[in-house]
């Protein structure tokens, strides 16, 4: 259990816990009544004040910050009172907010510094005082030539962006699929890194090649369709990168074919071609 509310009026820590209750967060309250009831007009102090306060302890741990919230919606966590309390404002005593202490320089530190700037003042008007201060040094000789700078080697090094592996895009698959079912017969089972598409994206593909089914309503059938799988998406951030389509023929005989495709994002559409 933790404790998010305590209060030396029984009748504040009551309201609380009734508060929460109504939201469905289950609370204890301990120190409190030791007797039921009824309410008196006036609010009830714990009779020994030297003891602990009756505070409202929240059962579950992960229903405190919740219980959290809704105390500090009812301004039950500020320093300060809120308009927006759920407690009448006579009801809920906040500390004073203690003013931070002045700290000012003792007098020992003012006379101390004013005998340091004295003195530096002093020093200052001895020094532009002296005998020959107004006179320009003399400027020394120049060369007669100056040997000319060594030329900086200005080529910026090399760096070598990192390229790593993620996963298809949702463009980037439609539009390699939509090209790869042209020339297709038959149904065609598609997936993106091995798993079924979204469904928009299936009901794209439909539209243009109405045979197109997920995979995961091909695995189990008898005679095994064509599938067609967009995966290994490998880029370095720049928005190009690589991608590649793993064909197979309904023949289970035959091994699955791979190509690899060069892949470019421009704006919100990917242009590809067969990779070197």
């Amino acid at each position: 259990m933790r404790q998010v509310f305590s209060s030396p009026r029984l009748e504040n820590v009551e309201r609380v816990a009734a508060m929460l209750r109504e939201a469905g967060i289950e609370v204890q309250i301990l120190n409190g009544r030791s007797y039921k009831g009824n309410r008196r007009s006036h609010f009830s102090y714990r009779e020994d004040a030297g003891g602990p306060k009756p505070a409202v302890w929240v059962t579950r741990s992960d229903e405190q910050p919740r219980a959290r919230d809704l105390l500090r919606e009812a301004g039950l966590l500020q320093s300060q009172p809120s308009a927006r309390s759920y407690l009448q404002q006579a009801d809920v005593v906040f500390a004073p907010a203690a003013e931070a202490p002045r700290q000012g320089m003792s007098r020992a530190a003012k006379v101390r510094y004013t005998l340091i700037g004295g003195a530096v003042l002093v020093i200052a008007l001895s020094w532009w005082n002296r005998p020959g201060s107004t006179d320009a040094p003399a400027q020394a000789p120049l060369a007669d030539a100056q040997a000319p700078a060594p030329a900086l080697d200005m080529v910026p090094p090399t760096v070598e962006a990192t390229v790593y592996r993620a996963p298809v895009p949702q463009a980037l698959a439609a539009a390699v699929l939509a090209d790869a079912l042209v020339g297709q017969t038959g149904p065609v089972c598609v997936s993106i890194d091995g798993g079924a598409p979204a469904a928009p994206l299936l009901a794209e593909l439909e539209a243009g090649y109405p045979d197109v089914r997920p995979s995961s309503a091909c695995s189990g059938v008898v005679a095994t369709p064509a599938s067609l799988d967009v995966t290994r998406y490998r880029t370095d951030g720049s928005g190009q990168g690589t991608v590649e389509v793993v064909s197979r023929s309904r023949d289970a005989a035959q091994a699955p074919v791979t190509r690899t495709l060069d892949v470019r994002r421009d704006g919100r559409d990917w242009t590809f071609a067969n990779a070197d």
